[in-house]
């Protein structure tokens, strides 16, 4: 862990950041697929909002969210929140 002024983040948190980033990544590649039945669409969409969000892009994640509610999924609920 970096305690220097100005370092940014420690290692684990670099990590955890880069693990994110591939997560938004893989799952725009499932749901850009088209591959998974309407009503198995919901999750990856629903878990890629919260890993953007978990990196920092709050609108996009917002939007993801916002997809989710719009559907009325089972999830709808958690995507309010």
């Amino acid at each position: 862990m970096c305690l220097r002024k100005g370092c940014g983040l420690s290692k684990p948190g670099r990590r955890q950041r880069e693990h994110r980033a591939r997560t938004v990544e893989r799952l725009t590649a499932v749901i850009a697929s088209a591959l998974l039945r309407a009503e198995l669409q919901e999750k990856p969409v629903y878990y890629r909002a919260e890993a953007l969000r978990d990196i920092g892009r709050t609108e996009d994640s917002c939007r993801g969210y916002q997809q989710v509610v719009d559907g009325g999924s089972r999830l709808a609920q958690a995507a309010r929140r």
